[in-house]
């Protein structure tokens, strides 16, 4: 009985939460910058590789953000999956048309610049010339700085920069190069 009154209560304040603030989802595409030491070639040249990817996200509001992405290393002939957690307190109207003291949804047509910290992780699977399936695992810092544009105040196109830094967890703990993943997307809010 305990249990079920729990869920219940749990449920309900889910629906509340739900209620009080807005929640996104969307896709985006995303481009990595980085220096192919970053990626697991081992041929010692330094050079930038830019891979394209996706990712699906989720926003409970909008200042937490998480996403999961994909992308394919044809350089190094990986698979890269990775996963984001945002926190993003600066959400600054650029051109605002009305003074207001709190806003629940953005006007249509606004736009915002956005600045944030996050975490991030990634794993890199699949060289087909090594016997071992996950290359590498790392972690880190991210920085995202972003523009979003609102259509209206439930759809949103956004592109950010997220300057990133971190180590490696395997094959051994070290120092990752930094790395620089734009991305440019579409969320919906609800």
């Amino acid at each position: 009985m305990k249990k079920k009154i729990l869920l219940i209560v749990g449920f309900l304040c889910i629906v509340a939460v739900a209620n009080v603030y807005a929640i996104g989802v969307g896709v985006q595409g995303n481009l990595n910058i980085f220096t192919s030491m970053v990626h697991g070639s081992d041929d010692g040249e330094g050079g930038t590789t830019f891979a394209p990817g996706f990712s699906l996200l989720f926003s409970p509001n909008h200042k937490f953000h998480v996403a999961g992405s994909w992308l394919r290393d044809n350089t190094a002939k990986q698979h890269v999956v990775g996963l984001t957690f945002d926190f993003v307190p600066m959400n600054l109207e650029l051109f605002p048309r009305k003074k207001v003291l709190v806003k629940v949804r953005p006007d249509p047509f606004s736009i915002f610049f956005n600045v944030g910290l996050g975490v991030y992780t990634n794993t890199f699977f699949g060289n087909p010339d090594s016997d071992v399936p996950i290359q590498k695992i790392t972690g880190g810092l991210r920085v995202p700085l972003g523009l979003s544009f609102f259509i209206d105040e439930k759809i949103e196109i956004f592109t950010h920069v997220a300057p990133s830094f971190g180590v490696d967890f395997q094959p051994e703990f070290t120092f990752s190069d930094p790395f620089f993943p734009v991305a440019l997307g579409l969320r919906f809010w609800f």
